[in-house]
C-alpha cells in the first residue's frame, strides 16, 4: 500500500511518524517520572535528617550544653549530605523536564552559622540554627509538594500521550482493514 502513493499511502507514513513522536515523547514522560521519584524518595531522607536536626536543636536551646550541639551538628551534617544529594536529582529532574516544565529550587543551610553554634554557644546562636533548620524543613516540605505536583501532571500527560497513541493506532489498522 506504501508503494501505491495513495493518499492513504501518505496518511499512513505521516501516522507512522507521529506514532514515533508520541513513543518518543513517552519514554521522555516515563524519564522524567522516574526522576521525580527519586527526588521526592531523597527529599523524604532530607525531611526525616532534619527533624533529628530539630529535635536536637530543640533539646540545645533548653540549655543542652556541648554534647548535645555536637549530636545536633552531626545530625545537621547529615541532613547537608542528603540535601546535596537531593539537590543532585532535583538538577537532573530538571535536565528530564527541560521540554515539560521548570523549577530552580535549592535547600541550603549556611554554614557560618554552624561554625559560630559550636565555638559561641548560646541562646542567641542556638536559636538562628534552630531557625535555619526550620526553615530548611519548611524549604524541603514545599519542593516536595512541588515535585509531587509535577509528577502528577506528568502522569497526566503521560495518559494522555497513550490515549492518543491507542487512537492513532486505531486509525491506522482502520485505514489497512478498509484497504484490503
Amino acid at each position: 500500500m506504501l508503494r501505491s502513493g495513495g493518499s492513504e499511502a501518505q496518511h499512513l507514513f505521516e501516522m507512522a511518524e507521529q506514532v514515533g513522536c508520541l513513543k518518543a515523547e513517552e519514554k521522555e514522560l516515563i524519564e522524567a517520572i522516574e526522576a521525580g521519584k527519586e527526588v521526592a524518595k531523597a527529599f523524604s531522607k532530607v525531611h526525616k535528617s532534619l527533624g533529628s536536626a530539630q529535635g536536637g536543636g530543640a533539646f540545645d536551646l533548653l540549655g543542652g550544653g556541648l554534647i548535645t550541639t555536637a549530636i545536633k551538628h552531626s545530625h545537621i551534617s547529615d541532613a547537608r549530605k542528603e540535601i546535596e544529594q537531593a539537590q543532585l536529582l532535583l538538577r537532573r529532574f530538571q535536565r528530564e523536564l527541560a521540554d515539560v516544565k521548570h523549577t530552580n529550587d535549592t535547600i541550603e543551610i549556611g554554614g557560618l552559622a554552624t561554625f559560630a553554634d559550636f565555638f559561641l554557644d548560646g541562646l542567641l546562636f542556638d536559636a538562628i540554627v534552630q531557625f535555619k533548620i526550620n526553615d530548611a524543613q519548611d524549604r524541603t516540605k514545599q519542593l516536595q509538594r512541588k515535585v509531587q505536583a509535577i509528577i502528577h501532571d506528568i502522569n497526566v500527560m503521560k495518559e494522555q500521550n497513550s490515549q492518543k497513541l491507542l487512537k492513532l493506532n486505531q486509525k491506522r489498522r482502520q485505514i489497512i482493514e478498509n484497504v484490503k
